[in-house]
Parts: structure tokens; C-alpha cells; sequence
């Protein structure tokens, strides 16, 4: 592959005479562009009821890119001693395009030649939004609160161009609210909750209806009816820092809810079947992009770090717990997988001069996976780092410089267990 990207960014900011009383233009742009060459060669034998050999035998093309233009416009106003008002506008468009071309080889004419139509596609895809909001903000440097709601339209136009032409025309309206509260205990102590909702459009390989074959028996294609994410996001952090002690304190938590999540859904053949007109032999597995709701992420992340004074050392502990909850469909049945992920690390790094410094730490992460309808692919498995580092001017400049590394891999099978 072979690309480009390119973008700008132009802000402009004014603060007139009142206090609190600004504007600010931001315009932004991008360009990228990517070709690419693919050769697939394939022998796949089946031994279902009757045995058989499919041989591929192809190359392709895959030139694809787009554009993106996007402003927004931002006015606050002062309202009362502590209160200010924020008005703001933001238009963004995307264009995108991907053309695919495959061709079989021909025998009898030694050489690529037989355009494949089931596996090529020409696809364009415009994604405009227009969105206006109004946050009320209010507080000093010790307490905040800023509330605020934005609506927004946003219009996703996707054409096909070849090898059949169709359009998809979809229109979103959505209100978007957020919040934001700040408060300063002490110099030392801070507490910050935010809540933020947003969308997400499908990319062109999500929408482009085309089947890439590049694995001969886990296919994958795009659907164009695809619907864009809408996202719920809640925040909050605490941190304290003791100046006397040298001691630090971090909290970190956030939970995630998306509706329309665009995740995979997964039809195995049982028979000889053509979809989008490509044969697909049986036992043949295919993974289509769909929106389904019900997706949950949660994450939160403690750290604890303090002095070792007879060793002129910090040590900073810290740990988290993670789980995804991710809904999926397999042949045309529900499936939800539940990951969840414990972290554990340890960091004793030195303090001791300007001339020695070693660090020696340890991290543990420890997975759960666990599915409702296909436990064949549930899975516990443990990941452990270690690593001890060492940089020592010993005499003028002549620095002595090591690291010892181990890394260990349990529980996915004999095959994958790893230690070195």
C-alpha cells in the first residue's frame, strides 16, 4: 500500500472589552488518499459430504480516500459575577470513496484478465452534520458546574456505483447533553465528573457491500444499511497529592453506553450458498458489520505512590478492573461476550542521584472471556511483565546501561503459552 494524509488547522479567537465576552473560529481540514495491490492464491479442500478443491488464483486493486471540512463558531457571554453562557455551531462534512477491482486468471490468455463483478465494487459515501448548542456555565476556581445540550442533524448519503447502482439515504436527528463538575477541596485534592454524549458514523468498509476474501474461509463484508453509534459517556477522577509525605493518590472511573454499536455479526454455511453472488462452500464462516444496543464498557484505575526513604526509592502501586459487555450475532442468534480484565502493577523506580537510576517493576492482567451461545470461545488467560532497568554514569560520560525483560503468556492453550 501507498498513501497520503494531509491536514490544516486554522483557529481564531477574539476577547472583546467585556469580561468573559469572546469568539472563536476554528476551521479544519483533511485530505488522504491510498492505493493498494493484493495477490491471493489459495487451495482450500472441503470434506464435508462430498470432498472437493476450490483453487483462487486472483489479484486486485483497492485505491480508496476522501476528504474531510469541518468549522465551528463559538460566542460566550457573561451572565452575573460567577455565570457565563456559550453558544456554538460546528458543520462538519466527510467524503469518502473505495473502488475495488478483482480480476481471475485466465488460463487460456495467461493472465489476469476475468473481472470478478461479485468481488468488486465502486462505493461513495457523504456523511454531513450541523449541530447548535448552549452550555450554562457557573462557579469559580474552587467549584464548577458547566451544563449544556446541543442537537444535531446529520445526513449520510452512501452510492454504489458498480457493479449494480443503488443508493442508501439515511437522516439522524439527536440531542446531545453534557455536564461537567469540578471541586477543589485544597491546593492538593480535586474531584471532576464529566458526562458526554456523542455519535459515530460507520466508516466506507463498514458500509461497502463487497466481500473481501482474503481469508478463503472467514470472509467478511460491508452492509450499507449500517446506522451511525450514538454514545453515553460518564467520568470522574480523583486525585491527592500529600507535599509533605511525597505521597500521591489517583482514582479513575468511567462507564461507557453505546446504542447502535457496530459490531460483528457471524454466519457460518452448512451448505453451498451464494451471497452477494459469490459461492461460499459449506463450513465457511462470514462476518457482516450490524447495530446492535446493548454494549457496556467500565474501567476504573486506582494508583497509590509514596516515598521509600532507606532506599532513596518511590514505589507506586496501582491497579483496575475492566469489563466489556459486547453483543453480537451468531447465525442469526444473539450472543453476548463478557470480558473482564484485572490489572495489577507494581513500579520501584530510584531517587537516589542524577547519576544512578534503576526502575524494577511488575504487571498482571488477568482475562476473563465468557459467551452465551458459543462457549468454545470462552477463554481465561494471564498476561505477567517484569522488567528491571539500570543507567549508571560510572566516570565521565561512560555510561553503563542494562535492562532484563521477561514476559509470560498462560491459559490460551499449550500451542500460545509463551515465557521468555
Amino acid at each position: 500500500n501507498d498513501g497520503y494524509n494531509a491536514g490544516g488547522d486554522l483557529l481564531l479567537r477574539h476577547r472583546f472589552e467585556k469580561q468573559r465576552r469572546t469568539l472563536s473560529v476554528n476551521i479544519n481540514t483533511n485530505l488522504n488518499g491510498r492505493t493498494g495491490d493484493n495477490t491471493l492464491k489459495a487451495i482450500n479442500e472441503f470434506n464435508d459430504r462430498v470432498y472437493s478443491v476450490d483453487s483462487i488464483d486472483q489479484i486486485s486493486n483497492i485505491p480508496d480516500g476522501g476528504y474531510t471540512i469541518g468549522g465551528n463558531v463559538s460566542y460566550t457571554e457573561p451572565v452575573g459575577q460567577q455565570g457565563m453562557l456559550q453558544f456554538n455551531y460546528r458543520l462538519n462534512y466527510r467524503d469518502s470513496y473505495s473502488d475495488k477491482r478483482t480480476w481471475n486468471y485466465n488460463e487460456s490468455l495467461a493472465g489476469y484478465v476475468d473481472l470478478d463483478t461479485a468481488l468488486s465494487n465502486e462505493f461513495q459515501n457523504g456523511y454531513l452534520t450541523n449541530s447548535g448548542g448552549l452550555n450554562y456555565r457557573m462557579g469559580n476556581r474552587q467549584k464548577m458546574l458547566m451544563a449544556g445540550v446541543s442537537y444535531q442533524v446529520a445526513d449520510l448519503q452512501s452510492d454504489q456505483l458498480f457493479p449494480v447502482e443503488s443508493e442508501v439515504s439515511k437522516s439522524f436527528q439527536n440531542v446531545l447533553p453534557n455536564l461537567m463538575f469540578r471541586r477543589q477541596f485544597s491546593r492538593s485534592k480535586t474531584l471532576m465528573l464529566f458526562y458526554r454524549t456523542s455519535t459515530n458514523a460507520p466508516s466506507i468498509s463498514q458500509l461497502q457491500n463487497v466481500v473481501d476474501n482474503s481469508n478463503p474461509l472467514l470472509l467478511s463484508a460491508g452492509n450499507p444499511q449500517l446506522k451511525q453509534e450514538y454514545t453515553h459517556q460518564l467520568v470522574s477522577r480523583f486525585s491527592s497529592n500529600n507535599v509533605d509525605k511525597m505521597s500521591s493518590f489517583f482514582v479513575f472511573l468511567t462507564l461507557r453506553n453505546t446504542q447502535d454499536k457496530i459490531n460483528n455479526a457471524t454466519f457460518t454455511t452448512v451448505r453451498d450458498t451464494v451471497i452477494s453472488g459469490v459461492n461460499i462452500p459449506s463450513g465457511v464462516q462470514l462476518n457482516t458489520p450490524v447495530n446492535i444496543d446493548g454494549y457496556w464498557n467500565a474501567r476504573t484505575f486506582v494508583t497509590y505512590g509514596f516515598p521509600v526513604s532507606p532506599i532513596k526509592s518511590n514505589l507506586n502501586l496501582n491497579g483496575g478492573v475492566t469489563y466489556t459487555r459486547s453483543p453480537g450475532l451468531s447465525n442469526q442468534v444473539s450472543n453476548i461476550s463478557n470480558n473482564y480484565a484485572l490489572n495489577q502493577s507494581t513500579v520501584l523506580a530510584s531517587n537516589i542521584s542524577t547519576r544512578l537510576d534503576f526502575s524494577l517493576s511488575y504487571n498482571a492482567t488477568y482475562n476473563i472471556v465468557k459467551n452465551d451461545i458459543q462457549p468454545s470461545l470462552n477463554s481465561n488467560y494471564i498476561n505477567l511483565n517484569s522488567a528491571a532497568k539500570l543507567n549508571w554514569i560510572i566516570w565521565k560520560g561512560i555510561v553503563l546501561r542494562t535492562q532484563l525483560i521477561h514476559q509470560r503468556y498462560e491459559g490460551l492453550s499449550d500451542s500460545f503459552n509463551q515465557s521468555y
